[in-house]
């Protein structure tokens, strides 16, 4: 299995203009730490305690290895489908959606 960062937190901080650099980061994290807790609740992860070792946002990243193989087909289905809304709020609201979608490949499977 080749390994790959998915997604990196100085990917949407370094996009952002410099006066809104702080305020992508906490986007960022509120964002992952609802989806992270999502994760290892469903056995999504291949190391349970992935996304509670979080000690640096600004240097985190999600790689192809942190993922179980179910893990990784619902985060491609579903990323693309991520509204980009502010707030761990809006990101809890939609995962209705990521349920949804888990079910459904669980169900198929």
């Amino acid at each position: 299995m080749e390994d790959y960062v998915i997604d990196a937190s100085c990917w949407h901080v370094e996009a952002a203009a410099p006066e809104l650099k702080q305020q992508a980061l906490e986007h960022f994290r509120d964002r992952y730490t609802v989806l992270l807790k999502f994760f290892q609740e469903e056995g999504l992860l291949n190391d349970a305690d992935f996304g509670r070792r979080v000690q640096s946002w600004g240097n985190f990243e999600i790689r192809r290895s942190d993922l179980t193989e179910e893990g990784l087909e619902l985060f491609k289905w579903c990323r693309r489908r991520w509204n980009p809304a502010v707030g761990a709020t809006h990101t809890e609201s939609q995962l209705g959606k990521w349920k949804s979608r888990l079910s459904k490949m669980r169900r198929a499977a």
